[in-house]
């Protein structure tokens, strides 16, 4: 499944974690942790493109309201399957409810005007309703740029954003009606070199860039040498401030027309979700899931905890010397019941 509910690099600047020895451990993490808030949730945030089928049973039907499994977002097809696996239709047939604050939506009810009634399949009633079409409690998306450089192939598992800051490792694009779940990411020449030398001094923090002018963006991590940094501000289109020895990363001293880096490739695994993978042309807008931002929170906090715990053998203390604590959790579990208690999915009917 891929939906995870925050970023490897949110993690890590949440929880000071430097380097990549651990990047392994923390995704992992993280899709345990957004696994478990599904099952507390009874819902998913992220949207699925599926078919779920329903029996015809008190459970799911109340007269003229049949009741779904899920929270779904929007109907493609809806079967009947009475004697003709009729078509249900959106707006002659039903409504999907509940009307007002959907979606989600938690019902179809029948329109009321029409004469046709819910039929169970003739030969058994355990699976007598389809229903095809977007299915999660979420459905928002914020624009991650766009793509610099076209995806030709429907098999291709990497792809260039021209601004590196607005996606990170664990999000979820969206491509005009693809999903993409980015993996892993790394680096490209900006083809840009520094017009100016760096010295070993973290005070030293103006970047001064070649022609052409870049496109450098606030947020984005660039590499000059072994160095990393962080571009803090854009004074203008050739100058930058950055935060230097960014991730762990020694500073150093750099010399005029360096080549700069920047991390702008992703790795990911296409047709994600129950989409289709298909080919998109260079400049295609991209956006990205997000989730609610109490989830993201408790994402980010039950992923720093495991990780510290793991690393702490699981016992009652984290960190080490000076740094060194007690664990209880319990700003965690006051974090995890505010959660639940504003995005868990209510059962609608019980058998």
């Amino acid at each position: 499944m891929s939906s995870r509910y925050c970023t490897r690099e949110a993690v890590k600047l949440a929880a000071s974690i430097e380097g990549t020895d651990h990047d392994s451990t923390i995704d992992r993490l993280i899709e345990e942790s957004s696994r478990a808030i599904d099952a507390e949730a009874r819902t998913r945030f992220i949207p699925i493109t599926a078919t779920r089928v329903l029996p015809y049973s008190s459970r799911h039907l109340r007269g003229s309201k049949l009741y779904f499994d899920a929270d779904l977002i929007s109907v493609t097809t809806f079967t009947d399957q009475g004697d003709d696996a009729r078509a249900m239709t959106e707006g002659t047939h039903y409504f999907l409810q509940p009307e007002n604050e959907g979606p989600p939506y938690h019902w179809a009810e029948l329109k009321l005007s029409q004469t046709r009634v819910f039929e169970a399949d003739p030969d058994t009633a355990q699976r007598s309703f389809r229903i095809a079409g977007k299915w999660s409690a979420h459905n928002e998306t914020l624009a991650a740029s766009q793509l610099d450089g076209a995806i030709s192939s429907t098999t291709a598992t990497t792809l260039q954003l021209d601004n590196g800051s607005k996606a990170g490792v664990g999000d979820t694009l969206l491509i005009e009606t693809e999903q993409l779940f980015i993996s892993d990411r790394d680096e490209v020449d900006l083809a840009v070199n520094a017009a100016g030398a760096l010295t070993a001094d973290d005070t030293d923090t103006a970047l001064s860039l070649g022609d052409p002018a870049t496109d450098l963006a606030a947020g984005e991590i660039i590499r000059i040498d072994s160095e990393r940094m962080r571009v803090v501000s854009v004074s203008s289109a050739t100058a930058v401030v950055v935060e230097r020895a960014w991730d762990g990363t020694n500073l150093a001293s750099h010399t005029s027309t360096a080549d700069i880096y920047v991390f702008r490739r992703y790795t990911v695994e296409r047709g994600v979700n129950g989409t289709t993978a298909a080919t998109h042309a260079d400049n295609t807008a991209c956006t990205r899931y997000v989730v609610p931002r109490l989830i993201e929170q408790l994402a980010i906090a039950e992923t720093i905890a495991a990780y510290q715990q793991e690393r702490a053998g699981w016992g009652r203390t984290i960190g080490g010397g000076e740094r060194q604590m007690e664990f209880s959790g319990r700003q965690l579990s006051n974090l995890r019941a505010r959660a639940v208690a504003r995005h868990r999915r209510h059962l609608m009917v019980s058998v």
